[in-house]
């Protein structure tokens, strides 16, 4: 099951593609997000965002935001809506 991250700052889409994983930084600490996650949605804290695709890790940082998770049974969708959001 794909699992599609799509991550929007109020300047312009930073990223968006089909991933393995993703572990992202909230309030209450990191949640990790694989294909098949129940429905969440949550309040961003700055800090460090983990996403890996085909076995490898790619990190973006970020300050700040929601992220909501979608599920569904044929694709899993997670949005982050970050105030900054800076590639690697």
């Amino acid at each position: 099951m794909p699992l599609t991250l799509e991550i929007v700052t109020p300047e312009a889409r930073v990223y968006a593609d089909t991933i393995d994983s993703v572990v992202i930084p909230t309030v209450d600490g990191e949640v990790g997000i694989l294909p098949g996650h129940i429905a969440l949605l949550t309040q961003i804290e700055h800090g460090e965002l983990r996403v890996t695709k085909n076995g490898s890790a790619q990190w973006l940082a970020v300050s700040g935001g929601f992220a909501e998770v979608e599920s569904d049974p044929e694709t899993g969708r997670v949005s982050l809506v970050a105030y900054t959001a800076v590639d690697d």
